[in-house]
């Protein structure tokens, strides 16, 4: 069996482009990426005096916020370090953009578009790519 974890950037009206990114992996070894991500967390967690509620690339990489007092060469390290692990834990990727206007320009004229319609195709895109990748696997 497989689980996705998806999140979702540039989830702000003013913004040009949904992006939407999944990592699959495989159920039996979850337990170990648990943990394992864990340990990570509380390392990078200790970068801090208070505690991260989550991770944000954009300000990892762009040193926003409490990032901004990180050396660049150690946030470089951390992104480096969760891209390799993802790929070591065998972990795959399913990725999905939307660029807003063109996808408020194949809409018909009298159709409103809500943000949930953009979230929404994002999410579907990632499911048929993970559908898809899984195809030919025996057990599916």
């Amino acid at each position: 069996m497989k689980v996705c974890y998806v999140d979702e950037s540039g989830n702000t009206a003013q913004d040009p482009c949904l992006i939407m990114v999944g990592i699959l992996a495989d159920a039996a070894r979850l337990n170990r990426t648990r943990q394992e991500f864990s340990n990570i967390f509380d390392d990078v967690q200790s970068l801090f005096q208070n505690d991260l509620d989550e991770l944000k690339g954009s300000k990892i990489i762009f040193g926003r916020n409490r990032w901004r007092k990180v050396d660049p060469k150690i946030r470089k390290n951390i992104v480096e370090y969760f891209c390799n692990w993802i790929h070591e834990r065998k972990h795959k990727l399913a990725i999905a953009a939307i660029d807003r206007a063109k996808f408020k320009n194949t809409i018909e004229d009298n159709a409103p578009v809500e943000r949930q319609d953009e979230w929404l195709a994002a999410g579907l895109h990632i499911a048929l790519q993970i559908q898809k990748a899984n195809q030919t696997s025996k057990k599916k």
